[in-house]
């Protein structure tokens, strides 16, 4: 071994209005890493202006010598060219480069441990939007990705298997770093009674949430008698909450189409509801899941998912493509209580709450660098 004196960190992917599951990798995971006196250069995007955009205040606390530097990448396309192409020119004296989702510098000096992050292989499942050109273009992409890196790391052993699987690598060399939620939750075991069903999701056909407010609207017509509210959150056009309303509108006056919310009113409505809907098709971490179950309410998720594996029996579990099989899991789901006293939720909340574990793990990826 020797020592590791200069680190990269490939940010470019952080997207710091509408932070999702790999923001969240980034500021709870990555960091919390402790490199000391390591110079640690952060390359992210132009609007990126300063480390609390992305970091908390232990990052420059536990790392001394940090430089922002910025570079040109508005779009998807144009992201994966400067990570794959252009950030190489930048990144090739150093001894570590961090890549946090999917793409990075594809070469660099002899030596060079690059390590890239992949949360999930989505655009490789069936319900890809994206298109045989977008799957077989990111196939391609991150193929020769994959080959030219040096250490593979993802949040879930759901990951680390649908990698393996759909790039034919050996499973072997494939380390799983958690996700997590990054903070204390004090879980109440007195809770007021609710009558809100919170709906997590976005656009994204994998998110699944057109199928999940049929599901409820089913349930609905199940239960006239029901006071169950539905609260759909996420990231949503305007012309996606106009095709909810021409297609469900005796409905309506029961569903609030909240949208986009901050987390500090995120986690007032997991505190507020009776139970937290996320039939994502396919995730390859699924932190609102984790989330909700933190916050001690029951969770409905789609069966046979990397939502499914990390809840394991704390789940309420459905066929997510049967509208049927989702009316009635919303009724088991509101039926459903979360022992947050007992020892197997501590133990859920120990490896997923806290993130120094992780953090830890990657530091040490970090400080590994052969001679």
């Amino acid at each position: 071994m020797r020592p590791v004196r200069t680190v990269s960190l490939n940010c470019l992917a952080v997207n710091i209005i509408q932070p999702i599951g790999v923001e969240r990798f980034v500021k709870n995971v990555v960091g919390r890493i402790k490199l000391g006196d390591v110079r640690v250069d952060c390359y992210t995007r132009k609007a990126v202006r300063k480390f609390d955009q992305i970091f908390d205040s232990t990052f420059t606390k536990n790392n001394t010598r940090t430089r922002l530097k910025r570079l040109p990448a508005s779009s998807t396309v144009s992201r994966i060219f400067v990570e794959m192409f252009v950030l190489p020119f930048f990144t090739c004296v150093d001894d570590v480069v961090l890549s946090i989702n999917n793409f990075g510098p594809l070469w660099g000096k002899p030596g060079q441990l690059r390590i890239l992050v992949i949360h999930d292989v989505w655009f490789m499942s069936p319900n890809y939007e994206g298109g045989r050109l977008h799957k077989w273009l990111f196939k391609i992409l991150l193929s020769l990705q994959i080959f030219t890196s040096s250490k593979i790391l993802t949040v879930s052993d759901f990951s680390r298997r649908e990698i393996s699987r759909f790039f034919n690598f050996p499973i072997s060399r494939i380390q799983v770093v958690s996700n997590c939620m990054g903070k204390d939750i004090a879980v109440s075991t007195c809770t007021e009674p609710s009558n809100r069903l919170l709906l997590i999701g976005s656009e994204r056909k994998n998110k699944n949430v057109m199928r999940s407010i049929e599901g409820y609207c089913k349930f609905r017509n199940s239960n006239p008698g029901s006071h169950t509210r539905l609260v759909l959150v996420g990231t949503y056009s305007a012309s996606f909450f106009k095709s909810i309303k021409n297609l469900f509108p005796e409905h309506m006056p029961h569903i609030e189409l909240a949208g986009y919310i901050e987390d500090v009113e995120l986690e007032k409505e997991y505190r507020e509801c009776v139970g937290v809907i996320f039939l994502s098709l396919y995730e390859g971490f699924g932190l609102p899941a984790i989330e909700g179950l933190l916050f001690g309410k029951p969770v409905l998720v789609s069966r046979n998912t990397a939502c499914a594996e990390i809840l394991e029996d704390f789940a309420v579990t459905v066929d997510a493509t049967d509208v049927g099989e989702i009316a009635k899991g919303i009724g088991n789901l509101i039926e459903s209580k979360v022992d947050v006293l007992s020892s197997d939720f501590r133990k859920f909340q120990n490896r997923y709450m806290h993130c120094e574990e992780p953090a830890n793990a990657l530091t040490s990826i970090l400080n590994c660098v052969e001679k």
